[in-house]
């Protein structure tokens, strides 16, 4: 949960040799970085890295009524706001509100999830506990995040931790979660085809043959529609080819026993590859056998092609 007050923010732009710090009026909710294009624009067709510049989103909330005075960087009193941090000057600028400060009221903010898809679109879930329990929006920007618009919540009170993956404009999956009970947690994935217009619930934490799927889901991570993985924190990695219609054991499965489960999480690394990381209590293995990596560190157990089929 995030508590009132303002935020640091370390980075660093040379491999991690130097940091440096950037203070936000509000708790921060959310950060990601994104790749710059031809002219500036962030958006997802260059990989983070090797020389290529990056723009940082951050979303932070709620903004305390002085936010935006006395040359610091802010907006509305109460709102969730996003900012931009440009990593190389340090520079931080008030972006747009996503949420006004009448969504937030009598509640707790919670966690938040942000993914760019362009230049001009991108997404954003933020949660927040009231009385009743857990709650959360899904916001859309069109114009690089100048405004947002509220596309509702399809989570239906699992908002405690939500996952989002988009990966085309108008395709969403969302992942979400219930507060964890001894080890497990109540999760279902949601998908649209329509930027958010309606939504199909393709997941409730079963799999082929009526398992039920125990633990956390640590990750979600969308190709296309139709293909899609999910990271459990006490199970395998699981893949749909079908747009959630069936859900399989992903072939080779992910890890051993040496791979605390927990800590696994998806990334698209190379183009048309997905990786997975974990947090390593021996040695972990892999579809090419033993992985070295000291215990409780973090090692690549697994990498391979989107198009792969069982």
């Amino acid at each position: 949960m995030a508590l009132a007050g303002s935020s640091t923010v370390w980075v660093s732009t040379d491999r991690f040799a130097t940091w440096h710090s950037v203070t936000l009026p509000a708790p921060v909710l959310a950060a990601a970085a994104f790749p710059q294009g031809p002219g500036g624009s962030a958006g997802v067709s260059a990989p983070l890295g090797a020389g290529n510049p990056i723009t940082v989103w951050i979303v932070a909330g709620p903004l305390p009524a002085a936010s935006g005075s006395s040359g610091q960087p802010g907006g509305p009193a109460g709102s969730v706001g996003l900012f931009e941090l440009n990593p190389l000057t340090s520079k931080v600028a008030f972006q747009g509100e996503l949420l006004d400060a009448n969504w937030e009221r009598g509640a707790q903010l919670g966690s938040a999830r942000i993914v760019r898809v362009d230049s001009s679109l991108a997404y954003a879930f933020v949660s927040k506990l009231t009385s009743t329990g857990f709650a959360g929006a899904l916001v859309e920007t069109t114009n690089s995040g100048s405004s947002w618009t509220t596309l509702g919540d399809p989570c239906g009170g699992l908002d405690f931790e939500v996952r989002l993956s988009v990966p085309s404009p108008g395709v969403v999956w969302m992942g979400c979660g219930s507060v964890p009970s001894t080890g497990n947690q109540l999760k279902a994935v949601y998908r649209s085809d329509d930027a958010g217009a309606s939504w199909r619930k393709v997941w409730d934490g079963v799999v082929s043959q009526g398992t039920i799927m125990e633990g956390y889901m640590s990750s979600l991570a969308a190709v296309n529609s139709m293909q899609a993985y999910i990271g459990l924190g006490r199970g395998p990695l699981l893949q749909t080819f079908d747009g959630g219609a069936t859900w399989m054991t992903a072939v080779p499965e992910i890890g051993g026993s040496g791979v605390s489960k927990t800590s696994t999480r998806l990334a698209p690394s190379k183009p048309g590859r997905l990786s997975a990381v974990g947090a390593c209590g021996g040695r972990p293995t892999g579809p090419r056998g033993p992985r070295r990596a000291r215990k409780g560190r973090r090692a690549l157990i697994a990498s391979r092609r989107y198009d792969d089929r069982p």
